[in-house]
């Protein structure tokens, strides 16, 4: 390959490993810079770039990155999988290189040719690690190669002829070049749309223009991409030479199928491919929201007049110049489940047999790649070979039901009660199921018995198919009940118009439908399920998934319900503007009155001010002589408050003491009791120390010693619980003496209550002071006066409300204009209602217009708000009015009865000087008491840090003597251990010594036992050091207690690591190779010493 495009005048960029020439000219095609720029970026960092690239899978985010890195594009190549091993193939238009992946990595010598450098470097770092794959940036007709090629492909590039080959017929230059670049029994490959597919007619817009019917109307012109029919396609291959064309169907469409049909499988009566057309529809990521007419109710019309083939929306042409044998003849139609993880990618294969019978083959897509699912909730398992059954799927009985108008929750309820009584008939053959209610158990098997996996046969018995996944817990029937609607939604494309009790969403859907099968569930249990689904699809797809969320709408629209919707939308905002006026006019009403009330309320108000005011100035004096009283007693509350405070600072000094000699009382309890618990334990120590000596000399004596010693224990357990009662008496006392403690200072909270309630009756004597109101009466006439300028402000309204008037009548005639536009465009959608097309302008005019009313609408909410606001204003003035009316009454009353009782605040401060003096009085003799008190208990405190100081020396000697007891019982543990596993070697030698002998007696010697005796008795040791199975440095690192011991690794594993269950190395198990020889354990024999005599016995 490099010669030949070395002499073809190509050079190999160094940077970016793509072939071209110094006058390389791009084309100019893309998906715009921003998505090619982000895919290039994610395919360079990528670390993984094959086909199930986790990594590129999260960048599929919109349609041109699931187009470019999604491995469903390679589906569309899988049904020549065997003939690309090996094979030239030459890719014209590698794009981003996803078909030239799948390429690459069958094993195929690509060449791929890319006019775009940008995606021909795209491509090259797509394939960066695959040596068989060359890119070279060139325009097809400017390539002249002499080189032949087994198979050529033009996926997605034929309906760019018109842009990119010369010549007057470009399609017929591009078809007579390929086929002068292809081996004798060459094929061609072609994947592109077809002019005339069905979901063109549905109202989806051509791919390449964007625009509904524009392919169907032939609106093509020169130079632009363009779509052909299957006849126009088959004549243009003739002409070329191509005398061999197979025709096979890809569905959706090519560029992601899920399944591809043969001409045969549409041919033969016994196999029905209406259940992969019409589940495959809603899989379709470029279908729009809005169609014609459901494509799950026509293809089964198309499909019984045989005319499929010519209203396929995607053609998969294989072309050959001479009549060579089609791959794999006999298969019918072939299904791919990619959209999971790697591991886990299947292809299905419907086939006719020789026999004439048809057959399901089932294999997995990477049947290399080693699986190692340590899941213990999910299993999987397929058929890899079962009989075609010929019947109609259960879920297209769903979606007959909802595809349709006017379909209830009754009818969805029927589906799955009778669904549900075909599981039960299942899975309950030999143990039938009584009863079912919605927590019902399953086995975990059943979660794959989906309506979409059950077949009903001819004759009416169900049969359930393609039962791969199994999930190891139980699952409830409503989990199940629920799964399956879920993806039973997934395939609808367009939901019909349901009855109007019918919900709107998933969730409403949900509740609806288990209600109507009679069981009761909460929200909360179906958001339960939810997770479940989503925790067993991310288990399947081993990654993140998305699945619809339980607040997402039915798919319930097409044209003609969206345009019925927008004319009833229309006419409701017409009613609900019609409601606003007359609301406007009556807040008008009510702000006029609130304005009059507001003014009669204002004027009161003023006359309230006045009176107020002189009040207040009689108030004023009454205060300065209070205030000058307030700063004597101030003075004198400043000088209680010094005392009090330094009582209190005392107060908490004492408690500090106090706290403080509790606690040295509790440490040197503490201490006492650790110095005798060391006490007990070097003696315990000692003991154990001379048992350790006399279990050295005989270990079946140390049983009874034990016994002994635990006797002894319990006795120092009884003196110890006698100790406990002791301290807890001790304990006791201290409490008491701590409740002293506490009633003197409960005196003390006392005593501060009552200086309290002091402070509490001065407020009381500065409180409220009420009384008289005498001039309101007068205010009143004086209102009266002002109600005749009120009737003149009244008139000026009326005079308002007058233009008011006028300005709605305006808006009357704005609408009534509105109305006749309505009308206007109602009449031209009647006369243009026979031309498909026109539908989308006469929405497009609906939404104009409802726009327009949205807006009058949203004004007319402006207006009403505002004077709603303003009513709310005046409410809120009127109230603030009212309620100061009411406060200034209540202020009058309270400045004329304050009067009196300022008078008699002020005898009480005379009175408390007196009683403030004999209060400090008493504070002073009580500071000069607690300082007293406050010697002595430091005092106490030193003697006690005196005493713990002595205590915490005889501690320290205490625990040293214990560490170096604990540490000989220590070496003699070990020395014990030492010794019993010496003996248990030697019994196991004994037992295989026994043996030996009572093979010979029993004359059944062979060969191999002499040749393994000879080997143990002459070195075991020699023989596991000498094996390349026994890792020294791996068993000191592997077992650290090994290295610990300082015995030798070898000895170690002879004598102790094999009875373990040890492994020698990373590369030998005992506990296996025991389980599998089973003779060698009751032996006694070590397993790797076994392994290596036996391997050794061979070999001589």
């Amino acid at each position: 390959m490099i010669s030949l495009l070395s002499k073809l005048g190509y050079t190999l960029d160094f940077n970016t490993q793509v072939w071209l020439k110094a006058d390389c000219e791009s084309i100019a095609y893309n998906d715009g810079d921003e998505v090619e720029n982000r895919i290039t970026s994610a395919i360079a960092h990528a670390k993984d770039v094959s086909l199930f690239s986790p990594e590129l899978k999260k960048h599929c985010i919109d349609w041109p990155s699931l187009y470019h890195l999604s491995a469903g594009r390679a589906n569309i190549l899988r049904p020549f999988r065997d003939i690309l091993p090996d094979a030239d193939v030459l890719e014209i238009g590698s794009g981003c290189g996803a078909i030239t992946r799948y390429l690459g990595e069958c094993g195929a010598n690509v060449l791929a040719l890319e006019g775009t450098l940008r995606r021909a470097v795209v491509t090259r770092a797509r394939t960066r690690d695959l040596d068989n794959v060359a890119v070279v940036c060139e325009q097809f007709h400017k390539f002249a190669s002499s080189q032949k090629f087994d198979v050529i492909t033009l996926i997605g590039v034929l309906e760019y002829a018109n842009l990119f080959m010369p010549g007057e017929s470009p399609v017929h230059n591009m078809l007579q070049q390929v086929k002068s670049m292809l081996k004798p029994e060459g094929r061609l490959i072609i994947a592109i749309e077809n002019q005339l597919g069905l979901k063109y007619f549905a109202g989806a817009p051509e791919d390449h223009h964007g625009q509904p019917l524009y392919g169907i109307e032939g609106r093509y012109k020169e130079k632009q991409p363009t779509t052909y029919g299957r006849r126009t396609l088959k004549n243009y291959l003739h002409q070329a030479g191509f005398i061999e064309n197979h025709f096979f169907v890809p569905f959706p469409d090519y560029k992601l199928p899920l399944s591809i049909i043969t001409q045969r499988g549409f041919s033969n009566q016994e196999f029905d491919p209406g259940m992969l057309v019409t589940h495959g529809v809603r899989a379709d990521p470029q279908l729009p929201p809005h169609l014609f007419f459901s494509l799950e109710l026509v293809w089964p019309v198309v499909l019984k007049n045989e005319l499929a083939l010519d209203l396929a929306n995607s053609f998969l042409i294989v072309a050959q110049t001479s009549k060579i044998k089609l791959p794999a003849p006999e298969v019918l139609a072939y299904h791919y489940s990619t959209y999971r993880s790697k591991v886990f990618c299947k292809e299905t294969l419907f086939l006719q047999t020789k026999k004439g019978d048809i057959e399901v083959q089932c294999k997995l897509l990477e049947s290399t790649i080693f699986q190692n699912i340590e899941d213990q909730e999910l299993s999987h398992t397929f058929e890899k070979r079962a009989d075609y059954i010929k019947g109609k799927l259960l879920s297209c009985d769903f979606i007959d039901i909802v595809i349709r108008d006017g379909w209830s929750v009754e009818e969805v309820g029927s589906f799955f009660k009778k669904y549900l009584s075909i599981v039960v008939s299942l899975i309950s053959k030999n143990n039938p199921i009584k009863e079912i209610d919605i927590d019902t158990l399953l086995s975990g098997n059943s979660i794959d018995l989906t309506p979409l996996n059950i077949i009903i046969k001819e004759n009416g018995e169900p049969h359930a198919i393609d039962q791969e996944w199994g999930w190891n817990n139980s699952i409830s029937v409503g989990f199940l009940i629920f799964r399956s609607l879920l993806w039973l939604n997934n395939i609808i494309s367009c939901y019909g118009k349901p009855e109007s009790t019918v919900p709107n969403t998933l969730l409403g859907l949900f509740l609806a439908l288990y209600k109507e099968m009679g069981f009761e569930i909460r929200e909360d249990k179906i958001q339960s399920y939810y997770e479940l689904e989503v925790l067993f699809q991310s288990k399947v797809a081993q990654d993140k998934v998305v699945i619809p969320h339980l607040s997402s709408s039915l798919r319930t629209s097409n044209l003609s319900h969206l345009i019925n919707d927008y004319t009833n939308y229309i006419q409701n905002i017409e009613n609900t503007l019609i409601e606003r006026e007359h609301h406007i006019r009556n807040l008008e009403y009510v702000v006029a009155d609130k304005n009059r009330h507001t003014e009669n309320l204002e004027h009161t108000f003023e006359e309230k001010d006045h009176h107020i005011r002189n009040l207040e100035h009689m108030v004023a004096e009454k205060n300065l002589h209070i205030e000058n009283l307030e700063c004597i007693f101030e003075d004198k509350d400043h000088h209680i408050r010094n005392l009090e405070y330094l009582v209190a600072e005392k107060n908490r000094h004492i408690e500090n003491l106090e706290h403080i000699f509790g606690e040295k009382e509790n440490h040197i309890k503490n201490l006492e009791r650790m110095v005798e618990d060391k006490d007990r334990h070097i003696g315990n120590l000692e003991y154990i120390f001379g048992e350790k000596d006399n279990h050295i000399s005989n270990l079946e004596r140390m049983v009874e010693d034990k016994d002994r010693h635990i006797g002894n224990l319990e006795y120092i357990f009884g003196e110890k619980d006698n100790h406990i009662s002791n301290l807890e008496r001790m304990v006791e006392d201290k409490d008491r003496h701590i409740g002293n403690l506490e009633y003197i200072f409960g005196e003390k909270d006392n005593h501060i209550s009552n200086l309290e309630r002091m402070v509490e009756d001065k407020d009381r004597h500065i409180g409220n002071l009420e009384y008289i109101f005498g001039e309101k009466d007068n205010h009143i006439s004086r209102l009266e006066h002002k109600v005749e300028d009120k009737d003149r402000h009244i008139e000026n309204l009326e005079y308002m409300f007058a233009e008011k008037e006028s300005h709605i009548s305006n808006l009357e005639h704005m609408v009534a204009d509105k109305d006749r536009h309505v009308e206007n465009l109602e009449h031209i959608f009647a006369g243009q209602a026979s031309h498909i097309s026109s539908l989308e302008h006469i929405v497009v005019d609906k939404g104009r217009h409802i726009e327009n009313l949205e807006c009058m609408f949203a004004e007319k909410n402006r207006h009403i708000e505002n004077l709603e606001c303003l009513c709310a204003d005046k409410d809120r003035h009127i109230e603030d009015l009212e309620y100061m009316f009411a406060e200034k009454d209540r202020h009058i009353e309270n400045l004329e009865y304050m009067f009196v009782e300022k008078d008699r605040h002020i005898e009480n401060l005379e009175y408390m000087f007196v009683e403030k003096d004999r209060h400090i009085e008493n504070l002073e003799c009580m500071f000069a008491e607690k300082e007293s008190h406050i010697s002595s208990l430091e005092s106490i405190v030193a003697d006690k840090d005196k005493y713990i100081e002595r205590l915490e020396h005889r501690f320290g000697e205490k625990g040293n003597r214990i560490k170096s007891l604990e540490q000989m019982v220590v070496d003699k543990d070990k020395y014990i251990e030492h010794l019993e596993n010496i003996s248990l070697y030697k019994n196991r030698k004994i037992l295989f010594l026994e043996q030996i002998i009572n093979s010979f007696k029993k004359k059944k010697i062979v060969q191999f036992s002499l040749y393994i005796r000879k080997k143990i008795i002459r070195n075991p040791i020699k023989i596991c050091s000498k094996s390349t199975f026994f890792d020294k440095k791996w068993y000191l690192d592997y077992y650290p207690d090994v290295r610990v011991s300082g015995l030798d690794p070898v000895i170690h594993y002879i004598k102790y690591g094999a009875a373990e269950k040890r492994d020698p190395g990373p590369n030998f198990s005992t506990r296996y190779y025991l389980e599998e020889n089973p003779d060698v354990e009751k032996m006694g024999i070590n397993p790797l010493v076994h392994y290596e005599i036996q391997k050794n016995f061979l070999i001589e």
